[in-house]
């Protein structure tokens, strides 16, 4: 299979632009770590939308219901719903363990000036020294 050239026009800059900056804000050293403290400007919309992402998914899982009961009489239908369905829990839980990881850290930095604890502290636990 042999793709035209315009393809490659449209991914390449679809992958190389953000690699690009990236690797670019990977580079350049913060001008004074301790005052990244907390979620802040474009940041905010990013801690706004995992809120909410739990939300969705329940609802899916919700207005899937009538489509689970019509395949509960084909073979091996009960099987795909309960599948599908913890899948679908197992998504939200890590939704929930991902916001209150991220909840746990903000509210950690908060209390603390340095954010040297922050790197040796693992997700679920007390900081490490």
């Amino acid at each position: 299979m042999q793709f035209p050239i315009w393809h490659w026009a449209i991914v390449l800059p679809l992958i190389g632009v953000p690699v690009f900056f990236a690797v670019r804000s990977a580079t350049k050293p913060s001008q004074n770590p301790d005052d990244l403290v907390g979620f802040g400007g474009w940041l905010m919309l990013l801690a706004i939308g995992q809120c909410l992402a739990p939300f969705p998914t329940l609802a899916d899982l919700y207005s899937s219901s009538e489509g689970y009961q019509q395949l509960m009489p084909l073979p091996n239908g009960p099987l795909a719903v309960c599948g599908e369905v913890m899948l679908s829990l197992a998504f939200t839980l890590l939704q929930l363990i991902v916001l209150g990881g991220a909840l746990v850290s903000n509210s950690y930095s908060r209390t603390s000036g340095s954010r040297s604890h922050l790197r040796s502290r693992s997700l679920f636990g007390p900081p490490r020294f």
